[in-house]
């Protein structure tokens, strides 16, 4: 990509909040894709993998966050060396319901001060198999801007109610903006970012199960989408496992979600938790994975194994 295109993508991420990058995966990288989740899902069952589930399965699809456009577009917007976040997971038939959804990922942190740095820099990435539709959802959309601050005070709580009121209850009923994606797009957007899953508007009577899955969406429209977080700084890295451990303690611990998504994940340690190829790749793209120091990611894999007994798959 030239200058220009560098000098669009990160304008365009720091004035919108997100990008849009079609054509991460070809067709055929597409097909082979959702032939191997469907398989695993058909095994499985359940709404999600998370990282220990995606890194045993075949065909590259632990490396997909290290795709070569992927990986060019988010260096241009991050810098050349950002940092990824391991929490990678795929979702299988997760919709809002019809006029919900509306949220920042940012939410669980609360009103802290870094988020309200306008040189913060922290990127949801998505990997979508599916065309975004009316008819069946399969993607997001956004409040294009909605992730600035409209003031900034001593009073952070009342930044932050103002910022949610305006864009998630205004901004996602009159400015939102469906995000034409196709099927092997890449969308990363801020962390501040107010967006909702687009739903099924199609499908006459949804049925709903635990997690906001829908189970009569047709084969044929399955929806997966593989996500990954990923940050411009290590201090932004840290701040997120930091309360990875939180969550996972809050969430899955105290009350035994049998999910374990926060708690699976903070207990790889990179690189010797990662496969050789996957860290090869990694490597090669001068980026590295986010874990915490050892002692703490030697705790997590006692406590996962714990629970992991007592809630076995």
């Amino acid at each position: 990509m030239g200058s220009d295109r560098i000098l669009d993508l990160k304008s365009q991420f720091d004035k919108l909040g997100f990008i849009h990058v079609p054509g991460v995966l070809s067709d055929d990288e597409v097909l082979q894709c959702r032939t191997l989740l469907n398989d695993s899902f058909a095994q499985k069952g359940g709404r999600a993998l998370s990282l220990r589930e995606i890194l045993e399965l075949p065909g590259g699809i632990p490396q997909l966050p290290f795709k070569d456009k992927a990986v060019k577009a988010l260096q241009q917007v991050l810098g050349e060396n950002y940092i990824v976040i391991p929490d990678f997971h795929v979702h299988r038939n997760i919709f809002p319901p019809r006029g919900k959804g509306w949220h920042e990922d940012s939410g669980s942190e609360g009103s802290v001060d870094y988020l309200k740095d306008d040189s913060y820099l922290f990127a949801k990435c998505g990997i979508y198999l599916q065309d975004n539709t009316y008819e069946w959802g399969g993607g997001i959309k956004i409040v294009p801007g909605g992730h600035k601050f409209p003031i900034k005070t001593p009073f952070s709580k009342f930044d932050f109610k103002l910022k949610s009121l305006i864009n998630r209850k205004l901004g996602g009923r009159f400015k939102s903006f469906f995000v034409p994606i196709k099927a092997g797009d890449m969308v990363a957007f801020d962390c501040r970012l107010p967006h909702s899953g687009t739903s099924p508007e199609s499908l006459i009577d949804p049925v709903w199960a635990k997690g906001n899955m829908i189970l009569n969406i047709p084969a044929d429209k399955t929806k997966l989408v593989f996500y990954w977080n990923a940050a411009a700084t290590l201090e932004g890295a840290n701040n997120y496992m930091l309360r990875s451990e939180e969550r996972a303690m809050e969430d899955e611990i105290s009350k035994l979600d049998t999910e374990f998504f926060f708690s699976d994940f903070i207990r790889f340690s990179y690189p010797k938790d990662y496969p050789d190829d996957l860290v090869s790749v990694v490597k090669n793209n001068k980026l590295t994975i986010a874990a915490l120091p050892e002692p703490r990611t030697e705790y997590w894999r006692k406590v996962w194994e714990e629970k992991k007994m007592d809630n076995p798959d």
